[in-house]
């Protein structure tokens, strides 16, 4: 891939301007401490895992029990909101505590010259979770396995070691992550990045996991065709709910064979969970004061709101992630304290006595938060299959989404009393969505008046496209 600057002069030279200084920052930071001193840190990215999966059962069988049980010692929040529905955005949020429309990571955009294909890249400019971890004394490894997260589009920047398996399971991808805890060295500090796919469409588990929660399901060998072989269903299926085919082409699932795609799903969650008990059950062992971190990038839809898949919408399914904090001297427990994966950054420097850079957009979750702080969220896509463009504010029980896209086709929430976001109250409450869209207005100008450098892009390569493509993302 080669990298193409995409900006005005004017923002250029702002941004350049900001970056040094933000590196002069950067140097002046206090130290904290000795750097031998700091834990070690280790973050778990679990792709597409959905809150509601942790603490379930099916088949009479627990979908995550390690991770029921790591929550057990760890402080875990109930009310955690990812800033994107889809994984390059909502990452980069993670990387560099950055709203989207700050570090400008969006959807992938049509190339315009000689056709080729082009995408958002995270710009170089930026200053990583890595590269503040490696300023402060840290070696830096990441494993993962997402080809929206390569080293092209900008995600390997601060890591001593970042190792890419395309679509590898979470088997290879933990005896990657084993290997590579081998190589960090027998004293820290030490930051480990690790993420597993395989909750992400499509839904193909062991077949020892698929048993264990009870399939086959009874339904006809057509629809167990589709089932398991799901892609082509999903992209028709997307097509059609979207108005860009008039009917679908594929016959559309049973309830039953809806849930046989959940339960393929759901199998998938508890391979994951029995690949991260193998991994963590070593680091632990291995670096025993480590923080570890848990949560994932966005949900999932299943036929909620009409939707499968993620990206296209801003509903709890896709916004609601778990997280869970595990670390040296922090009381276990549950909180629904509004927090974002924006604040992870401050939080992590929190944790390691490192001082916060004064442009992150997040704030530790260790600190106080009032109930009412307001969560955003946003999702676009700028292909030429898809054109949506949602922003969502989030204020305690209250949520308004706004669609950039279609005229009067707000949608206000009361999640309190309306948890599946069934009944829409902007027709009876527009004073609420005023006031909600004055916030959004508000926010929209704190992001660019935050941005610290240009818009980057890629050109993607053939292999990068055809494994995007296996994931489900249009181009």
């Amino acid at each position: 891939m080669k990298r193409t600057a995409l900006a005005l002069a004017a923002l250029f030279c702002a941004g350049t301007a900001l970056l040094a200084a933000g590196a002069w920052l950067a140097l002046a930071r206090p130290a904290g401490g000795r750097a031998a001193d700091r834990p070690d840190v280790v973050l778990l990215v679990i792709d597409a895992l959905r809150a509601d999966r942790l603490g379930a059962q099916r088949n009479g069988q627990p979908l995550t029990p390690y991770l029921d049980a790591l929550a057990k010692e760890s402080l875990v929040f109930t009310n955690a909101i990812s800033q994107c529905s889809w994984t390059r955005p909502s990452m980069a949020t993670v990387l560099t505590s950055l709203h989207m429309d700050a570090h400008q990571v969006d959807y992938d955009r049509p190339g315009k010259d000689a056709g080729k294909p082009t995408a958002c890249a995270l710009s170089s400019q930026l200053e990583t979770l890595a590269e503040y971890l490696k300023a402060g004394g840290y070696a830096t490894a990441a494993v993962q396995t997402n080809g929206n997260l390569t080293r092209e589009l900008g995600f390997a920047q601060g890591f001593d070691r970042y190792d890419y398996y395309a679509d590898a399971p979470a088997g290879q991808i933990t005896d990657a992550a084993l290997k590579t805890v081998n190589t960090m060295g027998a004293t820290g500090p030490r930051f480990l990045y690790v993420h597993y796919i395989d909750p992400h469409i499509p839904y193909v588990p062991p077949q020892s996991h698929r048993t264990l929660l009870g399939w086959p399901l009874k339904i006809t060998p057509e629809e167990t065709a589709t089932v398991t072989d799901f892609m082509g269903y999903f992209d028709d299926y997307l097509d059609f709910v979207t108005g860009l085919h008039p009917a679908p082409k594929y016959p559309q699932l049973s309830e039953e064979g809806r849930e046989a795609v959940r339960l393929l799903y759901d199998a998938e969650v508890r391979y994951n969970d029995d690949e991260v008990r193998r991994l963590m059950e070593a680091v632990r062992a291995k670096w025993p004061k480590a923080i570890i971190i848990v949560t994932a990038d966005h949900g999932e839809h299943f036929w909620e709101h009409r939707f499968i898949g993620h990206v296209m919408t801003l509903y709890d399914e896709l916004t609601r992630v778990p997280l869970m904090v595990s670390a040296p001297g922090l009381a276990p427990g549950r909180t629904d304290k509004p927090v974002g994966l924006v604040d992870l950054m401050p939080s992590i420097a929190a944790r390691v006595g490192t001082a916060p850079q004064p442009w992150w957009q997040g704030r530790s979750i260790f600190g106080e938060i009032p109930a009412d702080r307001v969560l955003y969220s946003k999702t676009v896509t700028k292909s030429p299959r898809f054109d949506i463009s949602l922003e969502m504010a989030q204020q305690g029980p209250l949520k308004l989404i706004l669609n950039h896209r279609r005229e009067n086709a707000d949608e206000l929430y009361d999640l309190a009393s309306d948890p599946h976001e069934l009944v829409n109250l902007a027709g009876q409450r527009p004073e609420e969505v005023e006031r909600f869209r004055k916030l959004l207005d508000a926010h929209r100008l704190a992001n660019e008046k935050a941005r610290r450098s240009a818009q980057e892009q890629v050109v993607l390569d053939a292999e990068t496209i055809e494994q995007q493509r296996r994931l489900g993302y249009d181009r």
